[in-house]
């Protein structure tokens, strides 16, 4: 009984893996490429799409991905993308480049990946990584930790100048 359902296992092994070598197998990335997400900056995503199988091309390839347009206004790339075929062995990229409108959470989801293996009636979809998580931070945040400070500078100068100024007159006129 157990040779019996081993011999089963290998057998359903065995035959879902050869179908699965005779089709295209697309792995797709999707990340944030900004270490710091702010308010009104500029954010990039990268979509990588690769085809994974050694000789089969993927064909009629096409991307989607959706945003609250409330949230974030689009401002180069598009959400969603098309490619005619995929070579074997080959990857491709696609970005998008966003602002976000509002600080705070947001959670990234999975793009959807459409694409056939010849046949148009059979489309295979598939879903991207999800980047998930991630914090937006507010304008002020942005300010504080990579403006000039120049104002700051100016009234540090100015609090610093009589604290130095006095004592070094006071020492040239004994000096004299």
């Amino acid at each position: 009984m157990v040779f019996h359902f081993l011999f089963s296992c290998a057998f359903i092994f065995l035959t879902v893996s050869g179908q699965a070598t005779d089709v295209a197998r697309l792995a797709v990335s999707k990340q944030v490429l900004n270490e710091y997400i702010f308010q009104g900056k500029e954010l990039t995503i990268l979509y990588t799409i690769y085809n994974l199988h050694s000789s089969r091309p993927a064909r009629d390839v096409e991307l989607f991905d959706s945003y609250s347009d409330t949230e974030f206004i689009q401002i180069h790339g598009s959400k969603s993308a098309r490619w005619p075929h995929i070579s074997a062995g080959t990857n491709v990229t696609h970005a998008v480049v966003f602002l976000p409108q509002a600080a705070g959470t947001y959670n990234f989801t999975s793009a959807t990946i459409t694409y056939n293996l010849g046949d148009p009636s059979k489309t295979i979809l598939h879903y991207s990584s999800a980047p998930g998580h991630v914090i937006i931070y507010p304008l002020k945040e942005y300010n504080r930790r990579f403006a000039t400070h120049t104002m700051e500078w100016i009234g540090f100068a100015m609090l610093v100048t009589p604290c130095l100024l006095i004592p070094y007159m006071l020492w040239r006129s004994s000096a004299s």
